[in-house]
């Protein structure tokens, strides 16, 4: 899943994940995911781009570990 743009929250919480996002248990077929520690949101349909947001250019599989190999620098 490629990333197409990433809110800065999301971007550093991701960096020291390694990548990986895992879905919230209470909340598992929702956009909103944790890399360490961080509550960021995933999908190719948010609305706006927010710091803690992760666009992505297909829509997220539900209720999965996600690994992104590649995180943009939006600066």
């Amino acid at each position: 899943m490629r990333v197409v743009q990433v809110g800065e929250l999301a971007r550093m919480a991701l960096a020291r994940s390694g990548g990986v996002a895992q879905p919230l248990a209470a909340f598992p077929e929702s956009p909103y995911f944790e890399a360490a520690g961080e509550i960021i949101w995933v999908g190719a349909r948010l609305p706006a781009l927010h710091p803690r947001a992760v666009k992505t250019s297909v829509v997220k599989p539900g209720a999965v570990t996600l690994r992104f190999d590649s995180i943009p620098d939006n600066g």
